[in-house]
Parts: C-alpha cells; sequence; structure tokens
C-alpha cells in the first residue's frame, strides 16, 4: 500500500515528521542515488542504481510520484516493460530473477511545485499541504512525496546519494555527509544514509555550514547568512541535548544531527536533522525546548518506530521527556504549571463528545488532536514515571530502545517494557489511558471537620467521580495553621471516603494540589485564554464589528482554526445575548458594563480605538457572563497597521489571557487567576472548638 505522511507538533512551532514502515519488510534494497536539481524549471532529474535482495516474487512495485515523465527501467542491464498508473511502478520479474540480487536502473523526471505558504496564518497542520517543491529560494521534498522510486515492503539502505545544483546550493538529507564541492560549474553534495526504513527527506538552500564534533556524532547547522550569528548557540544546544538523551536512553541512532534553516515556515523533525523555517530560528522557544523535542524524536519515533495502527505514543513520550523534563529541571513549580497547563490544555480543546482513546491518536490536524496526542499522553506518562519509580521508568525506557531499534512499536511493547522492569501487571493502566477515551472529573462532597478530644481534629469527606468510573492515584492535602499534611487517596467507584486525623484546626483539603494526575478540570479551574475561543464545541463563535473589519475576522478565525464563525455588524454590547456562542468584539463593546466587572479589564472597556502606526493592540479574553463554556474576547484596535500581524500570532500565545502588542510585537502577555476548583473545600473562619462544615 502507498506510503503515508504524517505529521506532528512540538511545542511552539517544532515538529517531527514521521514515515509509515512497511508492515512486512521481507526485502532489502540499496540505493545508489543521482539527483539533479533545476530550480529555474522547478525539476528533478534523477537516476537510481538499486541492488534488490528478492524474496521470489514475481514482480516488484515501487512508488513513485505520478509527476514522474520519461521513465526508464533496465533490470540487469537490459530495458525492461513496465506498469505506471497511479504513481505505482510495476517491474515484472523473470523467473532467474526471483529470490536472488537484482541490479535495477531507474531514471525519470518530474516537476515538483506545490505552492509554498511565505506567512502562513494557522499551524495546526505544520505540512501547510506541501509536499515536494522545488523553487529558486530552495527545495523541499518529503517522505512520501515520490521523488525517488520507493519499494514496497523493502528495507532501504542509501550508501551513496549525489545531488547536483546550481552553484551555492547545498543539499541535506538523513545520514553522513561526504562533502560538500563545487565541481563543472555545479555545486555537489554527498550523502550515505541507512537503514532509513521510513524513507527519505531532501532539502536543499543557499547555506553555510558548520560543524561541532559530540563524541562520534557530528553536530551541524546550515543556515543562510542572515543566520549564521546564531550557529555557535545551536551547536552548544545540539551538543548538550545529545549527551542528556545519550545518557538517559542510550546511544545516539544516527552519524549525525543537523539544524537546517527551510525556506518557508516549517518545523519537521526527520531521522538525524530538523528543518527549521528562517522565521521562528531566533525565537528563544526553539533553542530552549523545541529543538531538544526534535532531537529527542530521534530516539523516539526516528529510532524505535510507531505502529500507527495501535496509536502514536511517541508525541506524548517525546514531549515529557523534552518540553516536560526541561521544564521539571528548572524548578518543581516549572513543573508543576507544565502539568497543569497540560491539564488546561486538555479540558480547554477537547470537548467531551471529540475526545478519542490515545491507541486511536496517528498525527496533529487539529487543536482537538493536539491536546490529546501531546498533552493528555504526556500525563499517561508522568503517572506511570510517579507509579513505577525513577529506576523502573527510566531503565524500561532504556530496555525498549536497545530491544527496539528501527523496529516498528506499538503500545503493547511499551506496556511489556515497564512490567518488566517493575515486575507489575499494567494491563488496567494501559488498558484505561490508552484505549479508553476521557478522563476522570472529581469533586469533594460531604467534606466536616470534627474535633476529636484536646487539640487533635478529624476531616471526613468523599471524592466522588462521574460514571463511567476511573482507577485513579489522588494526593489530598489539608492546611492547617501549623502547616500542611498529605494523603493519597485511591479513587476506584463511583466514590471513596477518607478521614484524616490532625494535630491542628484544619483550614482547607485540596485534592491533587501539584497536578500529578490526569483529570479533566472543572470551568471554574480553568482561566479564560485564548485557548478557550479555540475549543468550546458546537457552536460558532461570532465577531462583533463593522463589515470592513471582514479580513481581519476571517485572519483571526483562520489563525484560531475556527471552522464555525460568522461575522455580525450590530451586536448587542452585552456576549449574555448570546449565550450558545463565544463572542470576539472587534473593538470595544458599545456597552461594555459586563466588562467592567471582569479582571484586570482597565483600557478596554469606553477606550477609543488607537489611529497611530505606534499603537497599542490589546487582545483579552474573559469569561462569557451567561455560559460555561465559551469566552468572550475584545480586540482593542482593529483599525491598526499592525491588526492582522496581531492576529496570526494570537494563536502562539494560547495559554493567556491579555496579550499586548506594540508595533506587530508581544511586549506583555499574562494570565488571570482560575477559579475555585470542585476539589477544594475551604472553611471560611475558625471552628472556635466547635464542630461545623
Amino acid at each position: 500500500m502507498r506510503p503515508l505522511v504524517l505529521f506532528s507538533v512540538a511545542a511552539g512551532m517544532a515538529a517531527a515528521l514521521v514515515f509509515a514502515a512497511p508492515a512486512a519488510a521481507s526485502m532489502e534494497v540499496e540505493h545508489r542515488l543521482e539527483i539533479e536539481l533545476v530550480p529555474a524549471r522547478r525539476l528533478l532529474i534523477g537516476r537510481d542504481e538499486l541492488t534488490v535482495h528478492t524474496d521470489g516474487r514475481e514482480r516488484l512495485l515501487f512508488f513513485l510520484s505520478e509527476r514522474a515523465v520519461d521513465l526508464q527501467v533496465e533490470v540487469r542491464g537490459r530495458p525492461r516493460d513496465v506498469s505506471f498508473r497511479a504513481s505505482f511502478l510495476e517491474v515484472p520479474l523473470e523467473a532467474g530473477e526471483r529470490g536472488e540480487p537484482v541490479a535495477i536502473r531507474i531514471a525519470w523526471a518530474a516537476r515538483f511545485d506545490d505552492p509554498v505558504p511565505l506567512a502562513p496564518v494557522n499551524t495546526d497542520n505544520p505540512g501547510f499541504g506541501v509536499s515536494a517543491s522545488i523553487t529558486e529560494a530552495g527545495a523541499f521534498l518529503l517522505p512520501g512525496s515520490g521523488w525517488y522510486p520507493d519499494l514496497i515492503e523493502a528495507r532501504d539502505r542509501f550508501p551513496r546519494i549525489r545531488v547536483q545544483a546550481p552553484p551555492g546550493i547545498l543539499a541535506v538529507t538523513s545520514g553522513r555527509s561526504l562533502g560538500h564541492r563545487e565541481e563543472g560549474g555545479f555545486s555537489i553534495s554527498s550523502w550515505s544514509a541507512g537503514p532509513a526504513p521510513r524513507g527519505l527527506a531532501l532539502a536543499a538552500g543557499r547555506w553555510l555550514v558548520r560543524e561541532k564534533a559530540v563524541g562520534e556524532t557530528v553536530a551541524a547547522v546550515y543556515f543562510t547568512a542572515d543566520h549564521l550569528d546564531l550557529a555557535p548557540a545551536y551547536l552548544e544546544a545540539v551538543a548538550a541535548y545529545l549527551e542528556l538523551y545519550t545518557e538517559l536512553f542510550g546511544p545516539y541512532p544516527f552519524e549525525k544531527f543537523a539544524v537546517v534553516e527551510n525556506f518557508f515556515p516549517t518545523g519537521y523533525g526527520f531521522p538525524s536533522f530538523t528543518l527549521l523555517g528562517g522565521a521562528i530560528l531566533r525565537l528563544p522557544f526553539i533553542l530552549e525546548r523545541s529543538l531538544a523535542h526534535e532531537i529527542a524524536h530521534c530516539w523516539w519515533g526516528n529510532g524505535v518506530l510507531v505502529d500507527y495502527e495501535r496509536g502514536n505514543w511517541s508525541e506524548g513520550l517525546t514531549t515529557y521527556v523534552s518540553d516536560y523534563l526541561l521544564q521539571a529541571r528548572r524548578s518543581e513549580e516549572a513543573a508543576r504549571e507544565a502539568r497543569l497547563q497540560s491539564l488546561r490544555n486538555y479540558a480547554t480543546l477537547v470537548p467531551p463528545e471529540k475526545d478519542f482513546p490515545l491507541a486511536r491518536f496517528t498525527h496533529r490536524s487539529d487543536p482537538v488532536s493536539r491536546a490529546v496526542g501531546y498533552d493528555k499522553a504526556m500525563m499517561v506518562f508522568h503517572m506511570l514515571r510517579r507509579r513505577l519509580g525513577e529506576e523502573a521508568f527510566w531503565g524500561a525506557l532504556r530496555d525498549l530502545y536497545a530491544a527496539r531499534r528501527f523496529e516498528v512499536t506499538g503500545w503493547d511493547h511499551l506496556q511489556r517494557a515497564f512490567e518488566t522492569r517493575s515486575g507489575e501487571d499494567l494491563s488496567e493502566f494501559f488498558d484505561q489511558w490508552v484505549n479508553r477515551r476521557g478522563a476522570p472529573e472529581i469533586e469533594l462532597q460531604g467534606v466536616l471537620r470534627t474535633r476529636a478530644g484536646e487539640g487533635d481534629w478529624v476531616v471526613t469527606g468523599k471524592l466522588a467521580q462521574g460514571s463511567p468510573p476511573f482507577a485513579a492515584p489522588f494526593e489530598i492535602a489539608l492546611e492547617t495553621a501549623q502547616g500542611t499534611s498529605r494523603e493519597r487517596l485511591e479513587l476506584r467507584g463511583r466514590e471513596a471516603a477518607f478521614a484524616v486525623r490532625l494535630a491542628a484546626e484544619p483550614r482547607q483539603v485540596t485534592v491533587d494540589p501539584d497536578a500529578h494526575t490526569l483529570r479533566r478540570l472543572s470551568p471554574q479551574e480553568i482561566p479564560p485564554t485564548v485557548n478557550s475561543l479555540r475549543g468550546g464545541g458546537s457552536g460558532a463563535v461570532v465577531f462583533c464589528g463593522p463589515a470592513h473589519f471582514a479580513d481581519l475576522a476571517a485572519t483571526l478565525a483562520e489563525a484560531l482554526g475556527l471552522r464555525d464563525w460568522r461575522q455580525a455588524a450590530a451586536c448587542p454590547g452585552d456576549p449574555a445575548a448570546w449565550p450558545e456562542q463565544s463572542v470576539i468584539f472587534l473593538g470595544p463593546p458599545a456597552e461594555p458594563r459586563w466588562l467592567a466587572r471582569a479582571p484586570a479589564a482597565a483600557g478596554l472597556a469606553g477606550r477609543p480605538a488607537a489611529a497611530e502606526p505606534e499603537g497599542e493592540i490589546v487582545f483579552a479574553v474573559f469569561a462569557h457572563p451567561a455560559a460555561d463554556h465559551r469566552a468572550v474576547a475584545v480586540f482593542s484596535d482593529p483599525a491598526s497597521p499592525w491588526a492582522r500581524r496581531a492576529a496570526a500570532l494570537i494563536p502562539h500565545y494560547g495559554r493567556y489571557s491579555r496579550i499586548v502588542f506594540r508595533d506587530g510585537r508581544v511586549r506583555e502577555r499574562e494570565t488571570w487567576e482560575a477559579g475555585t476548583s470542585k476539589g477544594v473545600y475551604r472553611w471560611m473562619s475558625s471552628a472556635s472548638g466547635r464542630s461545623d462544615s
């Protein structure tokens, strides 16, 4: 069957691209590729000399782009009649060629001209629909685009890859660089790669190269002159992350890791290199988190391969060992905030009716799939680590990497690795968190405090959840004047009772105070943020503003990934008039009485729009006054010349409630305080020796 290209995105903008491996690789093939890039004609001219170790079948089936022309095929030095339909090239074998190594030569040409987005607004699908494009600025050829003949059901090696291009254009792919040189008026880039069970990507551009040795691995950057000043910082970061993950998981599986600048906005991770749009290279989160995510994918996703038919586990694991682990190394408070943000993302972006099991997650395509495959899965790995302990958790990952390197691997392989290391039966854990949709929604009920003799108190109550119930561990924190006591409670049925004896008067009971357990937060626990506009489930988002702001509304809707929205020129000032929709005011609302009661709303209610190019734009999100699962936002100055740029940037700050732009750049950002959780019970006053609730 035709290979599938699957996309996924890391925190920020970086993404990992992985390629579905054949279900049964019964043959081996060695490619000796010679590629000529002709950017002026958007043309690739190719020749592949293959040695195929056949397995007795009567014909070989290759995947090659349907754009291929001038096709010529030779078997053992002689032309062979072939069939080429709908991207499938069928090469018949004679009786003496079956079960033997066979030399095949395939020549072709193809024009690759997918339009590339130079200023995309929405980044939910990091591919932007581009699979192959050759331009004067560079080349971008994904696995699965058919830029070379890919033998179905075979394991590929590429001992030689030679790419010829106009002077100054270098080519990068997986594997080891054999050098770049100028020859005969052309630029020649030579590579050797293998094995490559998920296909090969190729990129080209006008780059300068800087390298650094990290043990036996080469760290490299391929940057344009505009960004070459960033090379030292990137090389140091690559070296640090390679050393970190080698210590955690085992030897790095490739010869190099290269950071390659792309000519249009992307954030891809391939075996041994990442392809980042030049526009994001200077963003601080790329070096601090996203680069680590892509390097970790060389172990998980491109090292240990993913069985997509049974769910993509690699995004959640990679997020946990990169984005989350780096926060945890900063401080426990940063780690807690990262866990809490994942819970907020899951609750905000995944309405219950759109939820689905991790076993069905394959790749990120929208906010829902991203929150399930990244945030929910990250929390599952965190709970597993807390349950098993440090030695068993990290040891199981090392065992898995050693045993499954370059093997297609499913959730069941992970389960067995963790069971072997821990000695525990984890069937219930994996069945519940991987094969079942949803998460528990909890509530404290019947909480009482009672004096139990001189100076002692007893706190009793129940922790309840909806049906069908989950089995989950919860920590309960009991705050007193003398400090905080913590107890562990296992919630397995609809409810679990607790009774805790304390030596001081209790003031507050909090369930899961450090956000260690996957659960669906209640609306009261989630401050209104940009993400609140993206995950409201059914119900259109209404843009309130004059008709001449239609372009701005369309830009913001596209950036937020809104499929159901409309613009209303005549808008009541109070969004309570639309209890079924979230509302975005393009300009301050005419009747801002509800806004005056919102947090930090100063400067938005009744404020005249600024007209100066240097003006300020404030985008702020508030709780809907008439609906728990809706939100209201104000875009303060839709007439600003910076309005469209601000609208395109807003979704990148999904966790924030208020964003301030000046000159088209983000200058301030903040998140409102959350409300009271159903998992918190607070006594308002001292009992003064009395029993109360």
